[in-house]
């Protein structure tokens, strides 16, 4: 865009040199309205060839190209400052770009925490299955246990009733057996004297024996 004021200047300064060799050639007075004049062209810069525009035309196109450079640079200083916010707005992309590549890694680390830690709670629901039916099966053969002690205790209870009796009733039946044989002792006594008295009776002048008292049974104590 520099190139304008440039190419005005240049048109500004060939326009006097144009007039400076017409006042050079002789005039020649010619009506206005017939009057054509010769399209001048110059060679520019670039290598394209220009038509040459009148002094003013120039000038006022320099000072257009000059109020036109003022705005661009206007547009360039808007631009290089959307540049910066585009870089600081592709800076801050790429620090969320990165913070959420991060946060994907964490989340997939977390599921992977979460996938384990599922598999491990479904391991252990599963042994807290187990041992609760096991503990249920322990349960019932306790109380089978208990049931069978509470019988057994019973029968236990009822054959050492049982067994008492009889050792009573046994005790009874020994004492009544040595009360007999004590009895059957005496009696034997009693018929030996008597047999003894029907043999040999005493005489008149001999003192009568006194019959030997008869002695009680002694008592058993196990019959108490």
């Amino acid at each position: 865009m520099k190139s304008i004021p440039l190419i005005a200047a240049f048109l500004l300064t060939a326009a006097p040199f144009a007039s400076a060799k017409d006042c050079c050639r002789p005039r020649k007075c010619q009506p206005c309205a017939g009057r054509v004049t010769a399209t001048q062209w110059y060679k520019a810069k670039d290598g394209t060839l220009r038509e040459k525009i009148p002094y003013m035309q120039a000038l006022s196109r320099a000072e257009d190209a000059d109020d036109m450079e003022i705005a661009l640079r206007g547009v360039e200083a808007e631009l290089a400052a959307a540049n910066e916010a585009v870089k600081a707005r592709e800076e801050e992309i790429a620090a969320l770009k990165t913070q959420l590549e991060e946060q994907v890694a964490a989340t997939a680390a977390a599921t992977d925490r979460a996938t384990k830690a599922e598999a491990k709670v479904t391991e252990v629901s599963a042994s807290l299955e187990k041992s609760v039916a096991e503990a249920s099966a322990a349960a019932k053969a306790r109380d089978d246990a208990k049931a069978a002690l509470t019988k057994a205790t019973e029968q236990v209870s009822k054959l050492t009733a049982e067994k008492e009796k009889m050792a009573a009733e046994i005790a009874n039946a020994t004492s009544e057996i040595e009360r007999i044989k004590q009895e059957a002792v005496e009696s034997k006594k009693v018929a030996v004297a008597t047999e003894d008295y029907d043999a040999d009776p005493p005489k008149d002048d001999e003192p009568k024996d006194e019959a030997p008292a008869e002695e009680e049974p002694a008592e058993d104590p196990k019959a108490e």
